[in-house]
């Protein structure tokens, strides 16, 4: 059937106005409404690129199944790009394994051990004091009121043991 412009429009205007609500409910079902909505409205710009628009009772049917077929295709699209970004991301992060080499966790390990040796070479207090801010993360007042010292003798403590691991660290660099 060959229409005429208008009543190409016409025929256009009535199934828009007739389904398209309908249509991004139905697509809302598998998509976000957002999504529903542009599924929708490229099913009828590439309705309306058509030489002949459904009429009838296959018209619904019609509309249906390509709004059907285009949420399919996002979805399988969406998953696809998923994998993508998950097979990327692994990618990634095997790359940046692959460039720490075993000589750098060698030497990494030595450095954590050389800084373990030196604090055992700290002043007995400096060493606990150090060791209690540090490793069991209590604060300079903490310290100060277990040890009955000022809080000030102990913030001195962990700077000059902080300054002897400094020295040490950058004698082995």
């Amino acid at each position: 059937m060959n229409y005429s412009r208008t009543q190409k429009l016409d025929t256009f205007r009535h199934l828009y106005e007739s389904y398209s609500s309908r249509l991004i409910l139905f697509a809302s079902r598998f998509v976000d409404k957002s999504t529903a909505e542009d599924l929708v409205h490229d099913v009828f710009i590439e309705l309306w690129k058509q030489e002949e628009l459904p009429t009838g009772d296959t018209a619904g049917s019609y509309l249906f199944r390509c709004v059907q077929n285009a949420s399919l295709n996002f979805l399988r699209h969406q998953t696809i790009e998923e994998e993508y970004i998950a097979k990327a991301s692994v990618r990634l992060k095997i790359m940046e394994l692959e460039r720490v080499s075993m000589d750098e966790i060698l030497i990494r390990r030595e450095q954590v051990a050389a800084i373990h040796q030196a604090i055992q070479t700290l002043p007995d207090k400096c060493r606990e004091i150090f060791e209690m801010h540090f490793f069991e993360e209590k604060k300079s007042s903490e310290i100060a009121a277990m040890l009955d010292l000022s809080v000030r003798t102990v913030e001195t403590q962990i700077y000059k043991g902080l300054k002897t691991l400094r020295q040490i660290v950058l004698n082995y660099s």
